[in-house]
């Protein structure tokens, strides 16, 4: 009885090990450090690309779609995009770091 519920609680703790990698994590810290910086106009090619480029090998199509709507989108819609990106890094568990 004892192996079967160490198999059924591992399982469960394996399920809720969900979020971020590291790649994305750094995609995430990479528009939010260029938003929090300042959000200067000459950097956010640069922001963007870093965070496409760490995201090759992601898994969530979501955060990767939001990526592509900032490199696609107009200049006018550049804050609701970076939002809409932040969103979905917070709802895969990614938290801006501390300080």
């Amino acid at each position: 009885m004892v192996p079967l519920v160490v198999v059924v609680l591992l399982l469960g703790l394996s399920a809720c090990s969900g979020g971020t990698s590291d790649a994305e994590d750094e995609a995430c810290n990479s528009i939010h450090a260029w938003e929090t910086g300042g959000g200067q106009a000459d950097r956010f090619d640069q922001a963007v690309a870093s965070a496409q480029e760490e995201l090759a090998d992601s898994d969530h199509d979501s955060l990767i779609a939001a990526a592509d709507e900032l490199d696609d989108g107009a200049e006018e819609d550049r804050s609701a995009s970076v939002e809409s990106f932040l969103a979905q890094c917070t709802d895969l568990g990614w938290e801006p770091a501390e300080g």
